[in-house]
């Protein structure tokens, strides 16, 4: 199957808007093109698709100084369709990302629905082609992208060196003792 990307492709970044008196940021991505693919079974095709570069979400985000040089956080990112207007994450509300945690010069601590710390090494420091497009070192290498129950410790930098240690509980329903594996919905 030969695939081709019509040169009319949208790409629009909703910029960070942050309220007078609210310490919430709403920021997103909205990204879709014209695809056409020849070669299928279903022969030629054009369509129009979403997250050709990047994926969709609409997000909100915030932050507030709770003293002592310590300081509230929270993430909620929901991912979407442009061409059909679907949930994206399998349904989930907040699918891309659902967390709260606090910062401080220990270090940062977060609990929820949140990126791997295997994912961020390949999306910052392994990948020369960035996360999400064609020819990105995800696509070779497995593991997980997001972790469901995810309680994620950062330390801070020291001589250029910092740790990222994460657990992820899993749920098993209607059994408080047991826990799954790391799924990849």
């Amino acid at each position: 199957m030969k695939l081709r990307f019509i040169p009319i492709s949208l790409m629009a970044t909703i910029t960070p808007a942050s309220f007078a008196e609210l310490p919430i940021t709403l920021y997103g991505v909205a990204d879709a093109g014209v695809v056409y693919e020849s070669g299928g079974d279903k022969g030629d095709v054009s369509a129009i698709s979403s997250g050709i570069a990047s994926g969709n979400r609409i997000g909100f985000k915030g932050r507030e100084d709770i003293g002592d040089g310590i300081t509230a956080f929270f993430q909620l990112e929901s991912g979407f369709n442009i061409d059909d207007g679907e949930s994206g994450q399998s349904g989930r509300l907040f699918g891309r990302e659902a967390l709260l945690g606090l910062t401080g010069k220990l270090g940062t601590l977060s609990l929820g629905r949140q990126y791997s710390p295997y994912y961020k090494a390949i999306r910052d420091i392994a990948d020369p082609f960035g996360a999400g497009l064609a020819g990105n070192a995800l696509n070779i290498m497995a593991g997980d992208v997001r972790v469901d129950d995810m309680a994620e410790y950062q330390s801070p930098t020291f001589k250029g060196w910092s740790v990222d240690l994460a657990y992820g509980a899993g749920e098993v329903e209607g059994n408080s003792e047991a826990i799954e594996p790391w799924v990849q919905p």
